[in-house]
């Protein structure tokens, strides 16, 4: 892989997965910077220094992304974006599942977490990795699991899996491209 002194945002929160992802892009050269829940990511940064050889140039950006606010999001992106003068990938692999429960028994405070953390929050970043990325070009890559495609249904999960459809659904009008 072509990553050796790339500059690569990875949003997380944290699981097995995105962790693993942030350990590989690592191991290849990159030069990551972490981005969700402080402290849960610190752990993460923690073991790719003890696994890669020269320790890894890792950061970690804290940014709640239950925020309501884009501005937040921007300033964070912004932040991300100075820890290495540039970005040359953007992957988000933030998701929040939420309380599983039928529409008619999930509380509307409930229903706009999991639609601010997963989709809302999808959409500002790429928002202010987009205007960054016009002039020097990159990869954006919004990550989702299988429940926002037509395979993955379950119980209890109609807003958690059309959070994440909507994500499935932004990537695909994406393909046709960013301006």
């Amino acid at each position: 892989m072509k990553l050796s002194g790339r500059s690569v945002l990875l949003v997380s929160n944290g699981d097995a997965v995105s962790s693993n992802i942030a350990l590989a892009l690592a191991q290849n050269g990159s030069r990551l910077v972490l981005m969700g829940d402080e402290n849960r990511l610190r752990e993460v940064a923690g073991k790719i220094a003890n696994s890669v050889m020269d320790g890894g140039r890792v950061e970690v950006i804290q940014l709640d992304m239950n925020e309501e606010r884009e501005r937040v999001f921007d300033e964070a992106v912004d932040k991300a974006w100075k820890c290495h003068g540039k970005l040359d990938a953007f992957v988000n692999c933030y998701t929040y599942e939420g309380k599983l429960s039928e529409p008619q028994h999930l509380p509307e405070d409930e229903f706009g977490r999991i639609v601010r953390m997963n989709y809302m929050s999808a959409w500002f970043l790429l928002k202010a990795v987009s205007k960054r990325m016009q002039h020097f070009g990159g990869s954006i890559v919004l990550m989702i699991s299988i429940i926002g495609m037509e395979r993955g249904l379950y119980p209890g999960a109609a807003a958690y899996g059309s959070s994440l459809a909507a994500v499935n659904h932004l990537v695909r009008v994406l393909t046709m491209g960013v301006e």
